[in-house]
């Protein structure tokens, strides 16, 4: 009798073993978010011309590898864990989706160095509606194993937060062809749909999460 007390029963030890996991594979996507926001930042940073592409392009190389790190765990830990917090393919699609939306802003940045543009103040509503998304993101995370509805009420936002994005980028093409169609006018479109393809890859997270959170609580 002594010897049971001291031991977990096997749901104990489940329970147990799915607080571990969940406990470390939210943590790492929420530091994949983490470092995808500074990435937004530095991107921030070159629009406001507090520092320079090139300046931009040098930090955002370090910040790519940073991430790449927390994702190359996160598959790790994937790899050795008896229990995820949701189905193990939404994990890696939402890790994958986070990932590339900073591989997007490192290919935004090094497109601004390349094409020398003048004028990225109209990409600032974009960083905006980013931002927001990657917070939605983290709400959702934060509440994935209490609730449903906090959840998909984040990921509603998230979702929002892509809409918008996409809705910026077909107003300022339209506005751009609106004018004469020059060589800057073109750089623009370039750097426009690399934020676009942004937008898209953090739909695509949300929809990872969403997919996830109906499985979890089905």
């Amino acid at each position: 009798m002594a010897f049971a007390r001291r031991t977990m029963g096997p749901r104990r030890l489940r329970t147990r073993l799915a607080q571990l996991s969940n406990s470390g594979q939210v943590d790492l996507l929420r530091l994949q978010l983490g470092v995808t926001r500074r990435a937004v930042t530095v991107v921030g940073a070159m629009t406001l011309d507090e520092i320079s592409p090139a300046d931009a392009r040098e930090l955002m190389t370090s910040i790519e590898h940073e991430g790449d790190d927390c994702r190359a765990e996160l598959v790790d830990q994937l790899a050795r864990s008896l229990v995820t917090p949701m189905d193990r393919e939404d994990i890696y699609r939402l890790s994958r989706s986070i990932d590339d939306i900073l591989d997007s802003l490192r290919d935004l940045v090094r497109g601004c160095d390349l094409y020398q543009v003048n004028d990225l103040a109209r990409f600032a509503p974009f960083l905006e509606a980013l931002s927001a998304g990657i917070d939605h993101l983290e709400l959702a995370l934060i509440a994935f194993t209490d609730s449903r509805a906090s959840v998909g009420r984040a990921v509603l936002a998230a979702k929002k937060s892509c809409n918008r994005m996409r809705r910026l980028y077909q107003e300022q093409v339209a506005e751009l062809f609106a004018r004469e169609i020059t060589a800057d006018a073109l750089k623009e479109r370039e750097l426009l749909r690399t934020l676009d393809t942004v937008g898209l890859h953090l739909g695509a997270a949300g929809d990872a999460l969403a997919d996830g959170v109906m499985k979890r609580w089905h």
